[in-house]
């Protein structure tokens, strides 16, 4: 059984990114939050808080919006900060 597509495989998987300094889980779990809410809709939101150190809510728009809005390049910085050491 292919259990790529299955939201908490996405969702280790998010945080994992995270981990390691990459941006590419916080889209990933901002997406996870569209649609209906699920059973790991509350294991997303906290990811999210925990990735960002930001709380903007449940609702994918506002995490959307924040991270258009300047999260990204903000998380971006903070990233290379533990990967590589730089100073912001």
């Amino acid at each position: 059984r292919d259990t790529t597509s299955d939201p908490p495989v996405k969702l280790f998987a998010a945080e994992g990114l995270g981990k390691l300094g990459r941006t590419d889980g916080v889209p990933v779990l901002i997406n996870m939050l569209r649609g209906p809410r699920t059973e790991y809709h509350d294991m997303i939101c906290s990811a999210l808080d925990k990735l960002t150190d930001k709380h903007v809510g449940g609702s994918a728009r506002v995490w959307l919006q924040w991270w258009n809005k300047g999260g990204k390049a903000n998380f971006s910085v903070q990233s290379q900060t533990l990967v590589h050491g730089n100073t912001p």
